[in-house]
């Protein structure tokens, strides 16, 4: 369905052991001693926050580099900087940042990352289009030295999930093959264990056969359990959350091709098992999904239905609660979706649409709409990929 987007918009519009006197300082190779990462200590909770948003058409409707700065206050309203900057076209996804908030990261079209950094609210772009693996996603570690990088291809042309070093001045290192696999597309890590990651792919190391949902050790590469999130071979995944106490993973089938319905696949997540749990049908084109920090709701983005709805776990059992009500009109074109995890705004998510940035609010029980914030008209205003400093 992806392929399809860029029509609709255009109609849119919208270490010392010898003796002697060496007074060299010890390295911590010398020393034995772990060197602390240099952007894991994350900012201030509430405070002003730079949101990054790309613009992926011309006005004649031919792929951009342009990007823009917005700002977003620590009452989360939205404004303008003023501030543009080049890097690769992205068309749609998410921008990830260390935990400092300091180092982005974006996913773009030709399968580079563009690098940034922010400084008092200023962004400086370290590299517009690092190669070193063909992306499909990316994850940034909770330690802030390092990046998970999907390569969403099939296993015999690079497929798999990459662990990439990163310096404290932002360069990118040597990526290492974690584990091989065929069109790995969504991974999510663990709440509270970081070492672990779920992920929605055809096949993962040595998966079984129709395994989708899978438990992935990142440390060890070892695929630790999976399970056949749908009863058939139909689902084109583009999508996956883990709820917030980390007891289900779900993944979206936004199959345009199949027949089939698209639908949403729910598994159960333990220590070392997966499970088979639920399949939610009638799910239209679920694009992206983000779980809310307080209960077992999930948002989901469906980008042809023009629309945002939620799906909720209530003791055990699953249910798709709709769409929200918004305020003033609905969204054009929903795709990438970023949430605020921390201070006064926790919960708070920002949704990618056709030419605005449309705020929504998680709390126990559901979702609010808060509106969108526009950009004005034409497809040179047309939001893809979106970013918020965590």
């Amino acid at each position: 369905m992806i392929l399809w987007l860029p029509l609709l918009l255009a109609c849119n519009h919208a270490d010392d052991t010898a003796q002697g006197d060496d007074t060299s300082a010890d390295t911590p190779e010398d020393t034995g001693e772990v060197e602390a990462s240099c952007h894991g200590t994350p900012a201030a909770a509430d405070r002003e926050r730079v949101v990054v948003i790309s613009h992926p058409f011309t006005a004649g409707g031919q792929p951009a580099s342009d990007w823009e700065a917005l700002t977003l206050s620590a009452t989360g309203a939205l404004s303008a900087t003023g501030q543009h900057f080049a890097m690769g076209s992205a068309f749609m996804g998410q921008v990830v940042f260390t935990p400092d908030g300091e180092l982005g990261f974006a996913v773009q079209d030709d399968g580079t990352v563009g690098v940034l950094r922010i400084d008092a609210g200023q962004v400086e772009v370290l590299d517009a289009g690092w190669s070193g693996v063909y992306a499909g996603q990316v994850v940034v570690d909770p330690s802030g030295d390092r990046l998970w990088v999907l390569n969403t291809g099939w296993r015999e042309h690079g497929g798999g999930v990459y662990e990439v070093p990163l310096s404290c001045e932002g360069v990118l290192g040597e990526p290492r093959l974690v584990v091989a696999g065929k069109q790995p597309m969504g991974m999510t890590l663990l709440p509270g264990r970081s070492d672990q990651a779920f992920l929605g792919a055809r096949d993962l190391g040595s998966s079984a056969e129709g395994d989708r949902g899978h438990l992935l050790d990142l440390g060890g590469g070892d695929v630790v359990a999976g399970a056949p999130a749908f009863p058939d071979d139909d689902a084109i995944m583009a999508a996956t959350a883990v709820t917030s106490d980390g007891l289900y993973g779900l993944i979206s089938d936004n199959s345009s091709f199949s027949g089939v319905p698209n639908r949403v696949g729910v598994v159960s997540l333990g220590d070392d098992a997966v499970t088979a749990h639920a399949l939610l049908s009638e799910v239209k084109d679920a694009v992206a999904m983000v779980s809310s920090p307080f209960d077992n709701t999930v948002l989901v983005a469906s980008g042809f239905e023009d629309a945002l709805l939620t799906l909720s776990e209530h003791g055990g059992a699953w249910q798709n609660d709709g769409e929200l009500s918004y305020r003033g009109g609905g969204p054009q074109l929903p795709s990438g979706m970023v949430m605020i995890e921390r201070g006064s705004l926790e919960g708070l998510v920002l949704v990618a649409e056709n030419v605005a940035v449309r705020s929504v609010q998680f709390e126990v029980g559901g979702a609010t709409d808060l509106g969108a914030w526009g950009l004005g008209s034409g497809i040179d205003k047309v939001v893809g990929a979106v970013g918020v400093q965590p």
